[in-house]
């Protein structure tokens, strides 16, 4: 079996420790706290989805989203009503910072643990 491994970006502690935790029992999980370091990261390394937040110091998410390749799922999550404009930087999905437990569940459900 092989765990696939989720960048994840997020300049709030807490909530990059939530997503880390409910996360980390099923993916292998890399995480960030601005845009720069996320691209950094994600250029050195393979990752087979992005989870960010938006508002970062440094690098935003909407500018992360659209450095990161089109073939890697973009998962973008805000407290700030920026869907259209997600989705217009290539985010694969939206999901509201309040619901971060559904996310990770989507997450589970789309890339969960797959055999070699």
């Amino acid at each position: 079996m092989r765990f696939r491994k989720i960048l994840v970006v997020d300049n709030n502690e807490v909530s990059l420790n939530t997503l880390t935790t409910l996360l980390q029992p099923v993916f292998s999980i890399t995480t960030a706290n601005n845009g720069v370091t996320a691209l950094a990261l994600y250029i050195a390394g393979h990752f087979d989805v992005v989870v960010t937040d938006d508002e970062m110091p440094e690098m935003n998410g909407l500018a992360l989203c659209q450095r990161v390749s089109p073939t890697t799922p973009v998962y973008m999550i805000s407290s700030d009503a920026i869907q259209p404009q997600a989705l217009a930087a290539g985010a694969t999905r939206f999901f509201d910072k309040g619901n971060v437990l559904r996310l990770a569940e989507h997450l589970k459900d789309v890339y969960g643990v797959q055999r070699k």
